[in-house]
């Protein structure tokens, strides 16, 4: 979490931790998850990755540092790097408007995933009985 994050968007904040706080991981899980990072090496396949690809990170990430995500995306051919700057590693929580415009406009530069998405949720919904409230591909 950016400092600035701290007072601009403390609300937001408040949610992530509660939620956090009342769906804990235990640290079985989180030993389990350590020991799976360290045994997964996926670095080879980056460069094989033939599809538009969207590496966003917060400019002051402490858990993926901005150094790894430009290593990806150096790997990934013709993909997309975005920084969220003053953020940290949820910058999706601590700057969501930045965050929503980012990938909003990298979905309208490859609208294929648009569609793969928007169909995704509906069938989602669809299994679910649920409305899916999304626009349905080709009435943007």
């Amino acid at each position: 979490i950016h400092p600035d994050s701290l007072t601009s968007c403390a609300d937001t904040l408040d949610v992530y931790i509660a939620t956090r706080d009342r769906f804990p991981h235990s640290p079985e899980e989180l030993g389990n998850r350590a020991k799976g990072l360290a045994s997964l090496d996926t670095y080879e396949g980056l460069t094989t990755l033939d599809v538009p690809t969207l590496v966003m990170t917060g400019s002051h990430d402490q858990l993926v540092p901005t150094a790894n995500s430009s290593v990806i995306h150096e790997a990934i051919p013709d993909s997309t790097y975005i920084e969220i700057e003053k953020t940290g590693h949820i910058f999706f929580a601590e700057r969501p408007d930045a965050s929503s415009a980012a990938l909003l406009e990298f979905l309208a530069k490859h609208p294929m995933i648009e569609d793969y998405l928007v169909a995704t949720i509906a069938a989602a919904a669809h299994a679910r009985n649920a409305p899916a409230d999304i626009t349905a591909p080709g009435s943007r």
